[in-house]
């Protein structure tokens, strides 16, 4: 116990290895082996090993619906398109799960992944898994009809057919006295018909 007159402090000391242990030495406590910088981390994961981790992971037999939507979602995360054979595991957990709508959101994801490059690393993916998606009976979203939005309305610009404009007809303007700055248009009128050269 320290007294500094008005309160006592009791200093608790851990062990923190069998090695390194923290020494109180006039209630000073030297904790250099808990607050030094850490200068590194761990091995870097190669591209192969990087792979392997995942395959294993979806290869799992008693894997569960909420760990391979973790998978996913950390797949979603990293700054890559997952190989072919990762998107395969995956999808063969999913058929192992019997989640048909999971597998078809993996392939939404894997596609959103592909980003402004998906109509030259989307078709390559895609005779990669055909295989299995035959075999495991999934559609992709574009077979399925996903790739529109399928309450879309039709553009209201496309509605009307092409001979039918809109112009202007007349825009009376209001001017000061002096006649220099015009003021906001009194009327401005637009009417929908055909054309000035059809009439």
């Amino acid at each position: 116990m320290a007294d500094d007159g008005n309160h006592k402090f009791s200093h608790q000391v851990t062990q923190l290895d069998k090695n390194n242990d923290c020494h109180v030495d006039n209630n000073n406590c030297d904790y250099s082996g808990v607050t030094g910088v850490r200068q590194s981390h761990g091995k870097v994961e190669t591209d192969e090993e990087f792979d392997n981790r995942y395959i294993a992971y979806f290869e799992r037999p008693n894997i569960d619906g909420w760990e391979i939507r973790k998978a996913m979602n950390d797949l979603t995360g990293e700054d890559l398109v997952p190989e072919p054979k990762i998107i395969i595991a995956a999808l063969k957990a999913c058929r192992r799960l019997n989640d048909f709508s999971l597998a078809v959101r993996y392939l939404e994801s894997v596609q959103w992944k592909c980003g402004n490059q998906k109509d030259k690393i989307w078709p390559y993916i895609h005779q990669e898994i055909k295989p299995t998606l035959d075999e495991l009976g999934i559609l992709t979203p574009e077979e399925m009809g996903y790739d529109k939005p399928e309450l879309a309305l039709q553009n209201v610009y496309d509605i009307w057919p092409a001979t039918v404009m809109v112009k202007p007809i007349r825009v009376q303007v209001e001017t000061r006295r002096d006649k220099s700055v015009p003021l906001l248009p009194r009327a401005l009128l637009f009417t929908c018909g055909p054309s000035l050269q059809e009439r």
